[in-house]
């Protein structure tokens, strides 16, 4: 099975006439399969990664998300839980090693949380159709087919605002100026008591005070913003 599913997932390649085509979300159902099964720690380890990555590359960014947080959970001593969930997992008493591709999924959850694709853009296009009363917003999410692209836009702006993504550590890596709302049960590698960061000389770190309160980190934005429009 799990052979079968490995070449379910392989893409297409482009310089063979008629090659076969993957089905990804055929090779995500052979891994449930799979994952229902008596199974060692170690394969099953391998097995909840590749199920979470084919379902992300079958394009179903919502199921994503989840399934990489669900390994996460159960393969990253550090996984804290979602971003602002409010829920944050407890330090784990003698935890058990880590698994083999929690730097890798860390990557494709931030991967899969990016504000782009469905529902996200549907969502953000109807609220600027229907409700927004504020200034003229320019959306290129449909321009933005990989990293490269998104570099691209980021090398054109003066300055990026986002949680905590990928797209934060691209711009920081730039040497972009970039403001992170920062969540309460915070990443590890943003440290703690202080509101820049060691790794990127361009980060600006505003923490939420309390999980689930983005209220204040939006007012502390708002309020750098004015103090930043007065300075040019």
């Amino acid at each position: 099975i799990v052979k079968f599913a490995e070449k379910l997932s392989v893409p297409a390649d482009l310089n063979i006439p008629d090659a076969p085509q993957p089905d990804f979300n055929k090779a995500y159902n052979l891994y449930g399969k799979i994952l229902g099964m008596e199974l060692s720690r170690e394969f099953r380890d391998e097995i909840t990664f590749r199920r979470a990555r084919a379902i992300q590359q079958a394009g179903n960014f919502n199921q994503a998300v989840l399934d990489f947080q669900a390994y996460l959970t159960e393969y990253d001593p550090a996984w804290t839980g979602p971003a602002g969930s409010g829920t944050a997992r407890l330090p784990m008493q003698n935890p058990p090693p880590a698994g083999t591709h929690v730097a890798m999924a860390r990557y494709r959850l931030a991967e899969s949380v990016l504000q782009k694709g469905e529902p996200a853009e549907s969502e953000f296009k109807e609220m600027v159709r229907s409700n927004w009363k504020g200034p003229q917003i320019f959306n290129y999410a449909d321009e933005l087919l990989d990293f490269s692209d998104t570099a691209g836009l980021i090398e054109n702006l003066d300055l990026v605002i986002s949680v905590d993504t990928s797209t934060a550590h691209l711009a920081a890596a730039m040497g972009k100026p970039v403001w992170i709302m920062n969540r309460f049960d915070t990443c590890w590698r943003w440290l703690t008591n202080r509101d820049d960061s060691p790794w990127y000389p361009t980060v600006r770190l505003f923490r939420q005070k309390e999980a689930g309160n983005w209220t204040d980190v939006v007012n502390e934005i708002k309020l750098a913003l004015e103090h930043l429009q007065t300075k040019h």
